[in-house]
């Protein structure tokens, strides 16, 4: 009986990571970003919103990469960093969701967003 309680007591985390780890699969971003967030927003403001993500990934990105130059970078850079650099790329994947589904046009030279035809 012991040892079927102890076996049992040690498959219980096991078996709540395996049935949580589907939910995990591709959908990271959805704790970081709220879905629906940029479903009001003008082709305008996506692009608005699109730059300021962007500048705020590229200044996360550098603030990672001169944090793990240090002895403990590595450790300083993903425990302060790491958590608003992946909401910056879901900002950015959401944004580019949105633009589409609006018919927004993105101009990839200028990463402007204008509004596309009319369906």
């Amino acid at each position: 009986m012991k040892a079927w309680l102890s076996c049992r007591k040690r498959s219980g985390p096991l078996l709540l990571a395996t049935l949580l780890s589907g939910c995990g699969i591709g959908s990271v971003e959805m704790f970081f970003v709220k879905p629906g967030s940029f479903d009001y927003y003008s082709c305008a403001d996506l692009a608005k919103a699109k730059a300021d993500a962007q500048q705020r990934e590229q200044e996360l990105k550098g603030l990672i990469d001169r944090a793990e130059q240090g002895m403990f970078g590595s450790f300083i850079a993903t425990t302060t960093y790491q958590t608003q650099y992946v909401k910056a790329q879901s900002e950015l994947k959401l944004l580019a969701e949105t633009a589409q589904a609006k018919n927004c046009t993105i101009d990839p030279m200028t990463n402007r967003i204008e509004p596309g035809p009319l369906r």
